[in-house]
């Protein structure tokens, strides 16, 4: 890919992030990073939608990342070197975990309250808690009956999958994309083990969520989790 389309690629993806809405080529043409003209901008958005970066939902609409353009999107952002951790939001987590009754799940929340995800945390196949399945209903993708249905299966399913994939989750967090998600092809997870190998730590939320913010939390609730 060329590096002019790399770099609207990972701006038509962080704006979609952002707005939940598609994006349309005057957008990108509006940024002075590019200064280029709306019809070069359709152009190299048109070449993007042959490649499979992007697709236009609505005839009429901007566009769209696809799960290709998401993993591109991913691979390109350095999500842990970039992100920052507000100092209240490490307090908050900080006083969650040193609770005295129901530490795990007191942090679990606050991860779920600051992410605005949903949060999964297993010590094995069977002691699983999850919490904020609250804020997915809420999110626009999810306005769907269908995908709400669906997220209430991952629910049903949560024991079985966990169980699954316990052994095999390693100690580098993972960022797994629609149908490399085990948990649901509608969503994106991301998901490591925590308590020194004992068990797993887990954000799901929409494909569109906001990478960079999440992956920062877990690596820093992983951290707490692990002394």
């Amino acid at each position: 890919m060329e590096t002019r389309q790399e770099k609207m690629l990972i701006s038509l993806v962080g704006e979609y992030i952002k707005k939940a809405a598609p994006v349309a080529s005057g957008f990108l043409a509006g940024r002075g990073s590019f200064k280029l003209s709306s019809a070069t901008i359709r152009n190299e958005m048109a070449a993007l939608e042959e490649k499979g970066y992007i697709t236009q939902p609505h005839t009429s609409a901007g566009r769209i990342p696809t799960e290709l353009g998401y993993n591109f999107y991913l691979e390109k952002i350095n999500t842990e070197k970039d992100v920052k951790i507000s100092e209240k939001d490490k307090e908050v987590l900080n006083k969650s975990a040193k609770s005295e009754e129901m530490p795990n799940k007191k942090i679990a929340k606050m991860l779920a309250e600051i992410s605005g995800e949903a949060v999964i945390l297993a010590f094995n196949a069977k002691d699983i808690y999850y919490t904020g399945l609250s804020n997915l209903f809420g999110k626009p993708e999810f306005h769907d009956q269908n995908l709400a249905r669906r997220i209430g299966e991952v629910v049903d399913e949560l024991d079985e999958v966990m169980y699954k994939i316990f052994d095999d989750i390693g100690d580098d967090i993972k960022v797994l994309i629609g149908s490399k998600n085990p948990f649901s092809d509608n969503c994106s997870v991301i998901i490591s083990k925590c308590k020194k190998g004992k068990g797993v730590i887990a954000v799901l939320g929409p494909i569109r969520m906001d990478y960079k913010k999440n992956v920062g939390l877990v690596k820093y609730v992983k951290e707490i989790l692990d002394i």
